[in-house]
């Protein structure tokens, strides 16, 4: 993204979501957000954000989006609704999946935002809120060159160690399986890994909390 102070759209504010989203806020980017509970985003919002109702509006004032939700079928109601995020980009957005997902629904996801002329990103990422909170975070990415190209500056406010593996969808299981089997700080309680890497059908011996 050519314009170092391009508004960003940033939806999902939980433990990790709310200290990545600060560091953009804190970089001088316009700030839209949502989250499905308002009170987790007072601290962006007393610092400028701008709140939003829904995933799609805040999408419609951003030219990057970055979504940090829970779970595969929130990512595909938050994108692929009718009032949703790709419903609702700017032709030339490019829209950001963080959240460990399912490389199915990363290419449905990339084919619907090209189809409205927009670019598309999944990059899950490990560290845990620690690594959120110190923007230390490792992020796999799977997209198209230019995309990744044009916001590598806003996801390196987020993180040190950035890898391209591909295309969307291309080789995210192996990402998010070595990911979290080497992550920079421990499993925090409540996201550890035979959790995520269940809901992405990896099983892997011998894993623990």
């Amino acid at each position: 993204m050519t314009d170092p102070r391009a508004p960003v759209a940033f939806i999902g504010l939980g433990l990790m979501g709310a200290h990545m989203a600060g560091h953009i806020l804190a970089a001088g980017h316009p700030l839209h957000v949502y989250n499905r509970t308002r009170a987790k985003a007072e601290g962006l919002l007393a610092r400028g954000a701008t709140w939003h109702d829904d995933p799609g509006s805040a999408a419609a004032k951003a030219d990057v989006v970055i979504t940090m939700v829970g779970l595969p079928k929130d990512v595909e109601e938050i994108y692929l609704s009718s009032r949703g995020i790709i419903a609702q980009a700017r032709p030339g957005a490019i829209l950001i999946d963080m959240t460990t997902s399912s490389p199915s629904l990363a290419k449905r996801i990339a084919a619907a935002a090209r189809a409205r002329g927009a670019g598309a990103i999944d990059a899950p990422v490990s560290g845990g809120d620690i690594g959120a909170r110190d923007a230390k975070l490792s992020i796999m990415i799977g997209g198209e060159e230019a995309d990744v190209a044009a916001v590598t500056p806003i996801l390196q406010l987020m993180g040190t160690n950035i890898r391209r593996q591909g295309v969307q969808g291309r080789d995210s299981i192996p990402s998010s399986r070595r990911a979290m089997l080497h992550p920079p700080n421990p499993p925090q309680k409540g996201n550890s890994m035979p959790g995520v890497l269940e809901r992405n059908n990896v099983k892997v011996r011998g894993a623990g909390e």
